[in-house]
């Protein structure tokens, strides 16, 4: 998490349940089907060569087959993401993950209004969860029940808020419109607990965790699976169906519907002439000039915005933060300093346009040398881009505020601080830039100072959640456990379901020495994300120190909370294990 680094680290989650060999190396392979589309099955059938591997493969059923009921979907979505969050898969960045959460608010509500949920899934605006993932490949993701990911390289490539706003709309459609419970619904004989095994197989086989074992097993049997893994990718149909549906929320929600156009269309254009693997989302979302066409016709059937769509300050200042999310090594962060000072240059000019990126370099109007190229037949022509819009006030602050962050990575506090009064000059106020100067002041080794003004600014931004998320952190990095212990208590009181803070306090124990507590926080953690294997054993190491005797273990109070807390866990545990039709010994 960028300006604040942990004091404390989580111990590891409890083994996930294993698949046998065969089963896993087949998920895997689904899996990873799923993640890169029909392109990424030639990819691994070419790495499996002529090996194959004996496994019987389920048998494909007509469309009417309810294998993944509208009552499972969540329950599916946040297995996968329990297992996603326990392999630390997701990026938990407080400023673009609140971003991420608004943007996608308001789109969700807008679909919502159109009615494009259905009484079916049952799934609430609010029910939508977006986050990160730190990749800076360009692709977004919709997993079953309202869970979607955005990569931090989609953000840094979108050039306006209501481009990135029609990628998530297009997610959107993936799951009101049920596109993976329909493709799934043809397998006769697969239930909810082996969709549930195949998708978070998915997330081990592309997590940088993943032993190469399984990725090999999964390409070994890439020849035989293939035509099962075929019909789990989205079709044309269900991708023009997500146009339709996302085109409809984005304009809904106030958008500017030309995002989707500029998108699409530019993002087609630069991958042919430049693509070193960045344009994941053409593998999961294949483009045709059918879509592109479909989507500009209807453009034109929408009557054009009464004023030009503004893009928020969020938006330029999460794009900055994904931007130096992207590489955290010593080089990377030089590298993305170079990149924002250039950026800050270029801003400085009266009328710069908003955005640009080498990302886009192929495609942009003014690179003269591949425009040369197409007319000399050397290359494709580009289509010139639509013009972008004039820089505003935060996106001429942007380069700034990230380049105040490369700087507190690089542990150059008065660096930091200058690069974040310069933002400030352009964007006077934000509660985004005080959380950032906090951390500065803290860097400074002013400590009283930075409490201090931290305090002051969440009073002054009662909306911000980063601010009141971070306090807590930012007392404990000032060592101020017993401080930070009184202000998480409080907090997690209001919120219990904010497992960010139950990760906190427990940092806040292990710094007061309390071990029950502790593990009791650690185990509400876990239990808030879903990993309820973590959770019962942290209780129940919490419910063993309670029972060790010494002074702060002897609060009869604090044992029979953790008791009956326990005691819940415990019979959701059955539940889930039952549901899957897993045992303890397979580590559940």
């Amino acid at each position: 998490m960028i300006g604040a680094p942990p004091a404390y680290r989580l111990p590891m989650p409890p083994t996930l349940p294993r698949l046998s060999a065969p089963r896993r190396a087949l998920a895997a392979l689904l899996a990873t089907a799923l993640a890169l589309g029909p392109a990424g099955i030639g990819e691994l059938a070419g790495a499996a060569g002529a090996a194959q591997a004996q496994v019987r493969l389920p048998d494909l059923g007509d469309a009417d087959t309810e294998a993944l009921p509208p009552s499972q979907e969540r329950k599916l979505g946040e297995r996968v993401m329990a297992q996603a969050w326990a392999a630390r898969d997701i990026y938990d960045d407080y400023e673009i993950a609140d971003y991420l959460g608004v943007v996608g608010l308001k789109l969700a509500r807008a679909s919502d209004d159109l009615g494009n949920a259905g009484a079916l899934l049952n799934l609430k605006p609010e029910d939508f969860r977006f986050f990160a993932v730190q990749d800076g490949s360009i692709n977004a993701f919709a997993l079953p029940g309202g869970f979607i990911g955005v990569n931090t390289g989609l953000l840094t490539a979108a050039q306006s808020e209501s481009e990135l706003a029609s990628v998530l709309g297009h997610e959107i459609g993936h799951v009101t419109q049920r596109h993976i419970a329909r493709q799934m619904g043809g397998q006769r004989g697969v239930g909810v607990a082996m969709i549930a095994s195949l998708l978070v197989a998915v997330l081990a086989a592309a997590s940088r965790s993943n032993s190469s074992g399984d990725l090999a097993q999964a390409a070994i049997m890439a020849g035989q699976g293939g035509a099962i893994a075929s019909q789990l990718a989205f079709s044309r149909d269900a991708e023009r169906e997500a146009d339709r549906v996302g085109f409809q929320t984005l304009a809904a929600a106030g958008f500017d519907p030309t995002g989707m156009v500029d998108f699409f269309g530019r993002l087609q254009r630069a991958s042919r002439l430049y693509d070193a693997g960045n344009y994941a989302f053409l593998r999961t979302h294949p483009l045709t000039l059918e879509r592109i066409t479909d989507i500009e016709g209807r453009v034109r059937t929408v009557p054009p915005l009464a004023a030009p769509y503004v893009d928020s300050a969020e938006f330029w200042l999460a794009r900055a933060r994904a931007r130096v999310a992207e590489d955290t090594t010593i080089a990377g962060n030089r590298v993305a300093g170079e990149f924002f000072t250039a950026e800050a240059q270029r801003l400085s000019a009266p009328g710069a346009a908003a955005a640009t990126g080498p990302v886009w370099s192929a495609a942009h109007p003014a690179n003269t040398a591949n425009a040369s190229s197409a007319a000399s037949g050397a290359g494709p022509a580009a289509t010139p881009a639509l013009p972008l819009p004039t820089a505003s006030a935060a996106a001429r602050a942007a380069p700034w505020y990230g380049l105040a962050l490369t700087r507190l990575a690089a542990n150059d506090g008065d660096g930091a601080a200058a690069a974040l009064a310069e933002a400030r000059k352009r964007l006077p106020a934000h509660p985004w830039f005080d959380r950032l100067e906090a951390r500065v002041l803290l860097a400074q080794h002013k400590p009283d100072v930075a409490i201090a003004f931290a305090d002051a600014a969440r009073r002054r931004w009662p909306q911000s959640d980063p601010l009141r998320d971070d306090f807590g952190q930012l007392l404990l990095d000032a060592g101020r456990p017993q401080a930070a212990a009184d202000y998480l208590r409080e907090q997690t009181a209001l919120r219990r379901s904010d497992a960010r803070l139950h990760e906190q306090l427990a940092r806040a124990w292990s710094a007061l020495g309390d071990g029950a507590r502790e593990h009791q926080s650690l185990g509400e953690y876990y239990a808030q994300r879903g990993i309820l294997t973590g959770a019962v054993q942290q209780l129940e190491l919490a419910q063993r120190a309670t029972r060790g005797g010494g002074a702060s273990n002897a609060d009869l109070v604090l044992a029979s909370e953790i008791d009956a807390r326990l005691r819940g866990l415990r019979e959701q545990l059955r539940d889930e294990l039952k549901e899957t039709g897993r045992s303890p010994r397979d580590g559940g």
